[in-house]
């Protein structure tokens, strides 16, 4: 899995990525469009995300998506979206 945007939530998604929280899925890189002074894993562009995942998690908000969404739709990839529930629960 790719991450789109490391703010608030991009920071927590990709860094529960690396850190093993979702079962079965890893995290390839992160996309920004600002350099990132030391992200959990590498910063990539959005062409190296789609090439090397099968999920892009969007976490950069509704104008990213709008943006990016079709890109990421017309080479077959899945653009996500990870919610935590108020509850804490995935």
């Amino acid at each position: 899995m790719s991450v789109l945007g490391y703010g608030a939530i991009g920071q927590v998604v990709a860094a529960g990525l690396r850190d093993g929280a979702v079962p079965g899925a890893r995290l390839v890189g992160v996309v920004n469009r600002s350099p990132l002074p030391g992200p959990p894993g590498l910063q990539i562009s959005l062409a190296d995300a789609i090439a090397a995942s099968d999920v892009v998690v969007e976490a950069a908000g509704q104008e990213a998506l709008r943006s990016f969404g079709p890109e990421v739709v017309a080479a077959g990839r899945t653009p996500g979206r990870l919610l935590r529930r108020r509850t804490g629960r995935p």
